[in-house]
């Protein structure tokens, strides 16, 4: 990364990114809860974490469940883009 382009030191794990697309996927921390087998109050933990390390509030949280906000709905297309592309590199490395 050039200088001038943004943060280099964000370190981002892979595994909050994997937790918010399913809880925007489920629109709810409950049913991802039963999806993942995680309790509730570990993905909101997750999430808080990515939020704060993007410095951006990602969803919109009710008793209803959860919405994605405008920066979540970038993050969600942006996230779900570099999940093809890592399941495009596994299948590459598996024909090895």
């Amino acid at each position: 990364m050039e200088h001038g382009d943004g943060p280099t030191d964000l370190d981002i794990n892979w595994d909050d990114v994997r937790v918010f697309l399913l809880v925007a996927r489920l629109s709810s921390f409950r049913a991802a809860s039963l999806e993942s087998g995680v309790s509730v109050n570990a993905l909101r933990r997750r999430i808080e974490t990515l939020e704060h390390k993007i410095n951006a509030v990602l969803l919109t949280r009710s008793a209803k469940g959860v919405e994605l906000t405008e920066e979540g709905r970038k993050v969600e297309e942006t996230a779900q883009a570099m999940l093809e592309q890592a399941r495009a590199l596994a299948r590459l490395s598996s024909r090895s």
